[in-house]
């Protein structure tokens, strides 16, 4: 009578566990169609304008170079204000990023950290805080 208890127990036990466990890797289950859903962002709609989403390729070809982050803040107006006032200035591309709740200006396609680097200290003259940030640049127009 006890080895039944122990089987019947053991029994609901593994059968608890396959439950919670979810499909199995070889069950025959064909885990790789998801059905596509629908992400809905709730902004304001000057937000929307102010900020291009990041589409993989949407900018062309890029490779891994550096970007100088001079604004990391909360306040959209003024990273809108100082974006506008480098790309004016001193004539490089700008990116305004928003990674809730902080917008981030960065500036350059830089390929090389030297190539960054002069760029920087010239930028170090004018503004504190600013950071050398690693990631994908985008590709120098080609000239014909």
């Amino acid at each position: 009578m006890p080895h039944i208890s122990i089987f019947i127990l053991a029994c609901f036990f593994f059968i608890n566990l396959s439950a919670h466990a979810g499909p199995a890797v070889n069950s025959g289950i064909d885990t790789s169609k998801h059905k596509k859903g629908v992400i809905r962002v709730i902004a304001d709609t000057q937000l929307v304008h102010d900020i291009k989403p990041v589409i993989p390729g949407d900018e062309g070809p890029q490779m891994t170079g550096y970007r100088i982050q001079v604004y990391a803040g909360t306040e959209r107006e003024t990273a809108q204000k100082l974006k506008n006032e480098i790309a004016i200035n001193y004539g490089v591309r700008t990116y305004m990023i928003y990674e809730s709740p902080y917008f981030k200006i960065r500036i350059g396609d830089f390929r090389s950290r030297m190539e960054a680097q002069q760029m920087f200290h010239t930028l170090k003259q004018k503004y504190t805080g600013i950071l050398l940030v690693p990631g994908p640049v985008n590709l120098p127009d080609l000239k014909q």
